[in-house]
């Protein structure tokens, strides 16, 4: 195992922490991004289990890379990026070495993932999620086929929107790259462990499969959905939901109620995300769901 650090100097300058196992000439080599986001901890705590893992297990073959806070300044003020120039480093990449402080930060990251064959970029959405991967795989049936090595259990279409890490990783140098989404935890910081065991088991058996590391894996891989849809409310009240997540819902049920009425499924699909019981307004989003193999509109959480 090899730690390094390198400097981002400027005004002001910052650190990355880069974790590697095996030797860099080896295959296939994977790289793991966490922290792109700064208050995704979740993502983060996963990427330090791997490296705890991977200190104590020897590889079988290939090369690993670790980056467990790609966004240092972001994650210090807990929030999606930091105070130095409110840029989000998810929509940026590949980065400016003459740019911003978020600019160069993302930059450093593209340039130490530019040699990996896979890259799995850990990212958190809201605490009323289930865990899921994001990929553009209508694209790059081949990454359809890595996440399929992961005992998750959705793998959803993304919008592929450009400036994301994952995105153009596979259309700019033709790397396999997808996002793994957890549900946070419930306040600035806090960590959402039994999703962070399901996605470290997940990982796991992916480098089981890709011979990375010893063991035996699960077979069990995840179903393939078109990309999220959102219902949103039309009035102000008490939203009370009637559905949990992972439940399949069919076109014209009722998922729950906005001050005493009904709110209905436009169409059928599975509960993705789940807005908890709470107070909500006009045009607020409610629930998200998916359908298998489909194609459909927008709602995607990064």
């Amino acid at each position: 195992m090899g730690k390094r650090i390198t400097e981002i100097k400027d005004e002001p300058s910052f650190f990355h922490e880069i974790y590697e196992y095996g030797s860099a000439e080896n295959s296939p080599s994977i790289t793991i991004t966490a922290g792109i986001h700064g208050d995704e901890v979740t993502g983060i705590y996963v990427a330090e289990k791997l490296i705890e893992y991977l200190d104590n297990h020897e590889l079988k073959k290939g090369f690993m890379k670790i980056m467990p806070r790609c966004n240092p300044a972001a994650m210090r003020r807990m929030k999606r990026w930091s105070s130095y120039d409110e840029t989000d480093m998810n929509r940026i990449f590949p980065g400016d070495v003459n740019g911003t402080a978020t600019m160069r930060a993302a930059h450093n990251v593209w340039e130490e993932t530019k040699d990996a064959h896979i890259i799995i970029d850990l990212h958190c959405c809201s605490n009323s999620s289930m865990a899921y991967a994001l990929a553009i795989y209508d694209e790059f049936p081949e990454v359809e086929n890595l996440v399929k090595k992961m005992n998750i259990e959705n793998l959803v279409q993304s919008e592929g929107a450009g400036g994301q890490l994952f995105t153009e990783a596979c259309r700019k140098r033709g790397q396999r790259a997808f996002i793994i989404e957890l549900p946070s935890g419930v306040r600035p910081g806090a960590i959402n462990f039994d999703a962070a065991d399901i996605c470290f088991e997940g990982i796991l058996n992916l480098l089981k499969q890709e011979g990375v590391i010893k063991g035996n894996y699960v077979d069990n891989p995840p179903k393939s959905y078109g990309k999220i849809k959102d219902i949103n409310s039309t009035a102000a009240g008490l939203w009370l939901p009637s559905v949990k997540n992972g439940q399949q819902i069919g076109a014209g049920d009722a998922v729950g109620t906005v001050g005493g009425s009904n709110v209905y499924a436009p169409e059928s699909g599975k509960v993705l995300i789940n807005v908890p019981g709470s107070y909500i307004f006009a045009g607020d989003h409610l629930l998200s769901y998916v359908q298998e193999n489909s194609t459909v509109c927008k709602g995607e959480k990064q």
